[in-house]
């Protein structure tokens, strides 16, 4: 005759009525995926503002900040921020150094992609190729610097994983960058494709528990 213990039923009995109401991981992180595909579109927007005088972007340009993109950067960081602030454990702090980390990874993701444009002129005399060769590195910087200033503020189990899987988004999505080479509507694919992917990559990671 086998027996059960009335602690170990209890137990069970608790786990089962649970499983049921734990809060999907894909509830937790569509907010901020939405927030990125506005932060985007926000970004395909304002490119090129605000209008500064030409002295002020040479000397932007003199610190490697591109005067043409200094808004994107801003919105992206509000949806990193907010990510940090719902996931993280140090609040403001912490989603203020996501936000600033994500602007930082948008100027070097920028400055990354341009170097890599004329180094890769070595290696083809493609233009179309160097290109995708420049979204690729500048996607990868920028999905570097920015998981970083996430993970100051959010612990996430398999840190390496989630590195990994974040670079190779941004690096992917980084592609999309010869369609983006005029004002039309491609300018707005990368902007709207990159974040969002980047943001659910991130809070996926970010939203997952260690396991017990």
């Amino acid at each position: 005759m086998i027996t059960t213990s009335p602690q170990i039923i209890a137990k069970d009995s608790r786990h089962i009525s649970t499983v049921g109401i734990m809060p999907s991981p894909v509830r937790s992180i569509a907010p901020l995926v939405v927030a990125a595909l506005i932060s985007g579109f926000l970004s395909f927007a304002t490119e090129g503002l605000p209008r500064l005088s030409h002295s002020i972007e040479m000397q932007l340009t003199a610190y490697l900040i591109n005067p043409k993109l200094l808004l994107p950067g801003v919105w992206f960081g509000f949806v990193t921020g907010a990510l940090a602030w719902r996931f993280g454990s140090r609040g403001l702090i912490g989603a203020a150094l996501a936000f600033v980390l994500t602007w930082v990874g948008w100027q070097l993701a920028v400055q990354a992609g341009i170097a890599t444009f004329h180094q890769a002129g070595v290696l083809t005399p493609v233009e179309t190729s160097r290109i995708a060769l420049a979204g690729f590195a500048g996607g990868a910087v920028g999905a570097i610097v920015t998981f970083l200033g996430v993970r100051l503020a959010v612990p996430m189990p398999r840190t390496m994983v989630a590195l990994v899987a974040t670079v190779v988004t941004g690096s992917v999505f980084g592609l999309l960058l010869p369609w983006s080479t005029t004002r039309q509507s491609a300018g707005l694919l990368l902007y709207a494709a990159w974040q969002p992917a980047v943001v659910a990559v991130m809070s996926y990671f970010a939203a997952r528990k260690p396991a017990l």
